[in-house]
Parts: structure tokens; C-alpha cells; sequence
């Protein structure tokens, strides 16, 4: 089976390419072929490791590249398109025990924080916004840390996702947080088949011995800037 894991290191997010490729390799998946996509604007000075694909994008300020990770998942579709499954995680993340049992067609993961607010959680509540929740709407909060599902259908979410995002930004909208304020619309409207617990997407420090995934501490500001 082959098994696709797609990150973004653009500019100074680079520095967490090893630490992830090392646990992903590790952890996930490790008796299938498990395939790391890496978009970055730094791929020529990337070390080669085995089952690393590298590909060229451009870097965008903040909020781009995360906005519009979508469209160039869309964009370089061919080049994942033979994964049996796709899954998105954010690049300053580690796994730290064993994951392989989480297949499903549509797999979300419930926020650590937001998850717990449901219904009163910050969706979208700009009604301008195809990522508009009304509220007393939404059984979950999703993270966008960590998503995916079967390849062609993660794929045409990716489409569906891009289409709505460029939508807003031709009117200058963009969303309260982002993609995954479109990717939390979308699973209200198309409700995932398998949906994880906060164990795969776990602030660092806040780890229990149930936790898989953990998002690293960081400085945001200087480490976009």
C-alpha cells in the first residue's frame, strides 16, 4: 500500500523538514511504502532521503501558505495521484508513538482547544464567507494540523476547498482561521467517515501517554516574519 504524507517548509518553517521525515518514518505506517511530499521553495538544498519527493513552490507572507495550501495540493495533484491514501500534517509536528490503523475515506481530527467549545467554537460567522457556519450549527471543530482520507477523494476535496477560498479572497474576504475555517465547512456539510481524537494533533507539553501526534512550541511571529 502507499501511503502519501504531504508538507509545506517554506522560508524558516525548512528547519523542521528532518525532525518530521524522522518520526514519520519512525512511526507511521512503518511496514507500508510511506511517501513524504514536501513542497518548499527550498528544494535544492534539501538533503535526499529516501521516499522525500521535494517540489517547487514559491513562498507567500503569512496567511498565504497556509490559505492557499489547497490549491497547490490541487495544482500538483499528478504527483500524488498513485498514494492509495493522502494525508496533510503541518510541518512543526512529530509523531511520537505508532499509528496504523486510521484509514477511512474522509478522516478529520478534533481540535485539542476549539473541540470542546462546539457549538460555540470560532467558526467562520462571517456570512459573506463560504466558510460561514451559522451559529448552533457543528457537532465538531476540526484542526487543520492533520487531515486526510483515500487519495482521490482528498484530492477532490482539495479542488472543492481551493475553489471556495479564491471565491473569498475575490471578494477580500479571508476566513478567521483560514483553511481550516473552509475545512471545517466543508466536513458540517460532508461529515468525515472516521474522526480522530485530539491525540493526533496535541500541543507539546500537554502530551498524555494516549498522544501520537504532537504540535510543536514555537515563536509564530518570528519564525513567519
Amino acid at each position: 500500500m502507499n501511503i502519501g504524507i504531504i508538507v509545506i517548509a517554506t522560508n524558516k518553517y525548512t528547519q523542521f523538514i528532518l525532525p518530521l521525515y524522522e518520526s514519520i518514518k519512525k512511526y507511521f505506517y512503518p511496514k507500508e511504502n510511506t511517501n513524504i511530499f514536501c513542497f518548499t521553495d527550498k528544494d535544492k538544498e534539501i538533503v535526499y532521503k529516501k521516499n522525500l519527493i521535494t517540489i517547487s513552490i514559491k513562498h507567500e507572507p503569512w496567511p498565504m501558505m497556509t490559505l492557499k495550501r489547497y490549491e497547490i495540493f490541487h495544482n500538483n495533484r499528478y504527483v500524488m495521484n498513485q498514494q492509495d491514501y493522502l494525508f496533510y500534517m503541518d510541518i512543526d509536528m512529530l509523531i511520537i508513538n505508532y499509528i496504523d490503523d486510521i484509514l477511512g475515506e474522509v478522516i478529520g481530527t478534533c481540535h485539542p482547544y476549539q473541540n470542546e467549545k462546539v457549538p460555540n467554537c470560532t467558526y467562520e460567522r462571517n456570512s459573506k464567507s463560504l466558510a460561514y457556519i451559522p451559529i448552533g450549527q457543528g457537532k465538531n471543530y476540526f484542526a487543520g494540523g492533520f487531515q486526510g482520507g483515500k487519495t482521490d477523494k482528498y484530492l477532490a476535496i482539495c479542488e472543492k476547498l481551493s475553489y471556495n477560498i479564491n471565491r473569498d479572497l475575490e471578494n477580500n474576504i479571508i476566513a478567521l482561521w483560514n483553511d481550516e475555517s473552509h475545512w471545517n465547512r466543508y466536513l458540517l456539510d460532508n461529515p468525515p467517515d472516521r474522526i480522530l481524537s485530539p491525540d493526533y494533533c496535541c500541543p507539546e507539553g500537554k502530551q498524555k501517554y494516549t498522544t501520537k501526534i504532537i504540535a510543536l512550541n514555537k515563536n509564530h511571529n518570528e519564525i513567519r516574519s
